[in-house]
């Protein structure tokens, strides 16, 4: 992964969207499903607010989502108590 994995190696945030929340107009396609552009970021805010500004709808890239996007920086305020996770 051109995200996650070098985020980690260097100590920083990086995340890797759902394939159709971010364009990829403008990126060198090499294959569509594997291709994703997301932050790098130092902290998890920056990278909600990062993402909150490239997601969207991109008339450039006729793939991108539709889809209203969320106020990710708000979310990292939620009360997750009685959330229930899973892991396929």
């Amino acid at each position: 992964g051109s995200i996650r994995l070098p985020a980690a190696a260097c100590g920083v945030v990086g995340l890797k969207p759902t394939l159709t929340r971010v364009s990829r107009h403008g990126a060198m396609a090499m294959c569509y499903s594997l291709e994703h552009v997301g932050p790098l970021t130092p902290t998890v805010r920056d990278c909600a607010r990062v993402l909150g500004i490239i997601a969207g709808h991109d008339p450039g890239d006729s793939f991108s989502s539709r889809e209203p996007v969320s106020d990710y920086e708000a979310c990292l305020d939620a009360d997750l108590r009685g959330m229930r996770l899973g892991v396929p």
